[in-house]
């Protein structure tokens, strides 16, 4: 069955509407009193007042019996929010124009170069993160050589001015920031997980856009003007774990928490950690450092886990110390839990949550999770068999495993993914081959106005079913599909061509075009393949 999907404008203007973070604004002193009286006439009259938007959130009690009652609390916020209207009637996919400063993002790292990384996001977006942003070891390192090298230009300006000789020859000292800094290569790797924060969004006319509306009319309108040039369009990132986790306190350092980690430096018995959070740092020893699968130098990053008992511990100055582990098991299953602060700007891309289904939307699911917030899931992340009607899958009130896969505090939007790859905290290995053809990829789904789902069928010899292709309404016809329902049906094979990857949304990009299914290409195979797959990302 098709799809329909209502215009942008009304999904920005249903956004603007919902709240979908945040929590109570109590103030300590009275948190106590206010606490059975807001959440009592939350549930007996399901006043709009009763719902709180911004501040820290309300404390929850460790017990079974306060653990139903938080559920009873979370019941009558989302009801709360029905009786106002506030609940979206569909899923807002991430957009260009809709990214804003600040957004935190789950990405996979697609292409390493020697000034940046290029950062695959979800939703088919790319970003590029500037060698100074790639780590915060990286950054102070950067800072350090910029300021040797400037102080090398002075003394060398001095001296040529100082000395005249009869050769006329000036000499430069070399200055300590003529060491060479690590190469990014050797830091990070393809296919790596990565969580960024958006510090810049550009459009085509060099206008830069957080919040910036004039940034978001000007890319809109190098879109429309596609005929005439290329638009430009940059999202800026950072991996600084400073940024990332900005909103974490000590306080939310309990055991099973996970976070993202960057390596400050090598000791005797493992490795020092900056964790961004003020007056703590991590230690990994080199035992556990082991499990990393990789050799740890400083600007290194790496996901860790806190283990149970392993609060910060004080390491005299004021500071304290808190021993993680990196095992892969460890980190790709540990579940995010509630604690005293909690926030919208401590929610962290990539953390595993426990989600309730709250809607089931046209176009994607709604959600809540840790009591006060809520998310999400679109139709490239609910991870559901093909050949079966996805929203059979999902009922109001089913619980979940789901990974936050971005976080806007601006907006207080949260997109949650349920595909079975980045539950299980890694990419799909089964990608076609970059220019490959299907004679019978199969139609799986019909999205009006965006484009088709499709099963790639597997080669006979294959064990493992290959990741679904996703055609664009562009490229579905030589000429422009109005309604894809009349054209297309479910089940329907027809021919595509691989043109590039997705690996967030765990997607083949393809093309039903004849020009360019029977186009006649190089075909690239062997040890590179992945590789391939990876770096030649096309939209």
């Amino acid at each position: 069955m098709v799809q329909k999907r209502k215009p942008d404008e009304g999904a920005i203007e249903e956004e603007e509407t919902f709240v979908r973070g945040g929590g109570s604004g109590l103030a300590p002193v009275v948190k106590k009193q206010l606490e059975q009286e807001a959440y009592a006439e939350a549930e007996a009259d399901l006043l709009a007042g009763s719902s709180k938007k911004g501040g820290k959130r309300r404390k929850s009690d460790a017990s079974g019996a306060a653990a139903a009652g938080v559920g009873d609390e979370e019941d009558a916020f989302f009801r709360g929010l029905a009786l106002q209207d506030k609940l979206p009637k569909y899923v807002e996919l991430l957009k260009f124009r809709n990214l804003s400063r600040g957004c935190k993002l789950w990405g996979a790292v697609i292409e390493v170069t020697s000034r940046e990384l290029v950062v695959s996001l979800p939703h088919g977006l790319r970003g590029l993160v500037p060698y100074a942003e790639a780590s915060d070891w990286l950054h102070e390192q950067s800072k350090k050589a910029a300021l040797a090298d400037a102080a090398a230009d002075v003394h060398a300006a001095a001296e040529a001015g100082g000395k005249q000789s009869g050769s006329g020859k000036k000499r430069k000292a070399p200055g300590p920031g003529a060491a060479a800094l690590p190469a990014l290569i050797d830091l990070f790797s393809i296919g790596q997980l990565v969580r960024a924060t958006v510090t810049a969004v550009r459009s085509g006319g060099g206008n830069e856009a957080g919040n910036d509306q004039a940034g978001a009319k000007a890319a809109s309108a190098d879109a429309k003007d596609g005929s005439k040039k290329k638009a430009t369009k940059r999202v800026m990132l950072s991996l600084r774990v400073s940024k990332m986790n900005g909103g974490l306190g000590p306080e939310s350092l309990q055991g099973g928490m996970a976070l993202p980690a960057c390596v400050r430096s090598v000791e005797d018995h493992g490795f020092t950690l900056a964790l961004g959070i003020k007056g703590v740092s991590g230690f990994l020893s080199k035992k556990e450092a082991a499990a990393a699968g990789r050799p740890l130098a400083p600007g290194v990053l790496l996901d860790v886990v806190v283990p149970a008992g392993g609060a910060p511990k004080p390491a005299g100055g004021g500071s304290s110390v808190v021993h993680v582990t990196c095992l892969p098991e460890a980190v790709a299953t540990a579940v995010s839990h509630e604690w005293e602060g909690l926030n919208i700007g401590s929610l962290l891309p990539g953390q595993l949550v426990t989600a309730r289904v709250r809607n089931v939307l046209s176009d994607g699911l709604l959600c809540s999770f840790l009591t006060y917030f809520s998310g999400t899931v679109d139709p490239f992340h609910l991870g559901t068999d093909l050949t079966a009607d996805w929203r059979k899958q999902f009922s109001p009130n089913q619980r979940l495993r789901a990974r936050i896969l971005f976080v806007d505090p601006e907006t207080k939007r949260v997109g949650l993914s349920l595909q079975r790859h980045l539950l299980a905290d890694t990419l799909p290995p089964n990608f076609p081959m970059l220019g490959q053809v299907f004679s019978e990829a199969v139609v799986r789904r019909m999205d009006e106005g965006l484009g088709l789902l499709l099963e790639l069928p597997a080669e006979a010899p294959a064990t493992m079913p290959l990741t679904p292709g996703y055609a664009h309404i562009s490229n579905l016809g030589e000429d422009k599909v109005e309604d894809i329902g009349k054209r297309f049906r479910p089940g329907q094979k027809l021919r595509a061509r691989v043109l590039g990857f997705r690996p967030m949304d765990g997607l083949a990009v393809l093309s039903l075009k004849p020009s360019v299914v029977d186009s006649h290409i190089l075909s690239i195979a062997g040890e590179g393949q992945l590789l391939l797959l990876l770096l030649l990302l096309l939209l």
